[in-house]
């Protein structure tokens, strides 16, 4: 029989045998054991801009994850390190069965949770005095909307139908805020300047 060898660091399975109808054997043999354990287990790795979506699948106090987890003898891990959820069971229809409903929580959750990116110079006109305009859209909507920390992205939960209608609105008041603040740039040479703006402005506020 071939030698088997684990490498964690590679990530890879080493077969070492000076017979290399062994190390085919043994090489079909592995696959088919990885075979069976991809139809038992499942993982998914979420982008670093999607990390939220670790908590929405858990759920308040882990109540998604064991939903998911009920009756299907199936276990189901959120890892917010590696950013991945990870199912696992003895049952290759109740593993299915489960990885449905997974993907189906995940983009529930995507639904739920829309982001739209308002450029800096807009926010204030956005968000309005005291957050004003900002709590009259989301009551609009029926949604809330936060704004992300250290960034220039909002974001808008609630129910697929409202957070989309309320993303709408907000790209057609994103289109207006930016055709009344339009802007063109027009290279001048460095001597011209002064002639341009004439004396105290003069030229060019006529």
């Amino acid at each position: 029989v071939a030698a088997i060898y684990l490498d964690r660091d590679l990530s890879s399975i080493m077969i070492r045998d000076s017979n290399s109808e062994k190390v085919q054997a043994a090489a079909q043999m592995v696959q088919a054991k990885i075979a069976d354990a991809e139809r038992l287990a499942y993982v998914l790795e979420v982008a670093p801009d999607e990390a939220w979506l670790l908590a929405y699948v858990i759920g308040k106090n882990g109540a998604r994850v064991q939903a998911l987890q009920k009756g299907s003898d199936c276990h189901v891990e959120v890892s917010k390190e590696s950013r991945t959820i990870t199912l696992t069971g003895e049952d290759e229809e109740k593993v299915a069965a489960v990885r449905a409903k997974l993907d189906a929580l995940v983009e529930q959750g995507r639904s739920e949770n829309l982001f739209v990116h308002i450029p800096e110079a807009a926010i204030p006109a956005f968000v309005g005095q005291g957050g004003k305009n900002i709590k009259q859209l989301a009551a609009d909507h029926g949604v809330e909307i936060q704004r992300v920390k250290k960034s220039s992205k909002f974001n808008i939960t609630g129910e697929a139908d409202k957070t989309a209608s309320c993303k709408a609105a907000v790209e057609a008041w994103l289109a207006q805020y930016s055709e009344n603040h339009a802007s063109e740039e027009h290279p001048i040479q460095k001597q011209f300047v002064a002639a341009i703006l004439g004396e105290k402005g003069k030229t060019i506020a006529g």
